[in-house]
């Protein structure tokens, strides 16, 4: 019998932190990418993808150099009618974790960056974060 209390998540590294997104939100995973850059752009923001005949914003959670020779990897994720990329240094991973695993206080931002928290799960000595979309998305489209 399968427990309830555990599920899957689609883990990934940004800014030496580990983030996690519920594979609902997610529409694809892109390899060898070539993103376009826009000039005048908060710092956060890595440029446009081409996906699928629409234009993509592709932003990075925790600013983090992305080498001019390498092509990120992309975690292109949906909030409601929004698409919008994430740049990966890393290829993502799925992790299993348990609701007993659930931080009680995750009501405490521990992301630097733009990404609002869902939940956090520990895990040993990591800490995951569970992106809630929807802050995540209102948070990267209302630039300060």
């Amino acid at each position: 019998m399968e427990d309830q209390n555990r599920r899957e998540i689609l883990c990934f590294e940004s800014g030496g932190k580990t983030y996690a997104a519920e594979f609902e939100s997610i529409v694809e995973i892109c390899f060898d990418t070539q993103l376009h850059s826009i000039p005048c752009q908060p710092s956060y923001f890595c440029g446009v993808y081409h996906y699928k005949g629409m234009v993509v914003p592709v932003v990075q959670l925790e600013e983090e150099e992305i080498p001019k020779n390498h092509a990120p990897v992309l975690l292109i994720l949906q909030s409601g009618l929004y698409q919008f990329g994430i740049a990966l240094q890393k290829e993502p991973c799925i992790q299993a974790v348990d609701e007993a695993e659930k931080t009680a206080d995750a009501s405490r931002k521990l992301s630097t960056g733009r990404a609002e928290e869902k939940a956090i799960y520990t895990q040993g000595n990591k800490i995951i974060l569970l992106l809630d979309m929807e802050k995540t998305v209102e948070s990267l489209v209302a630039c300060p």
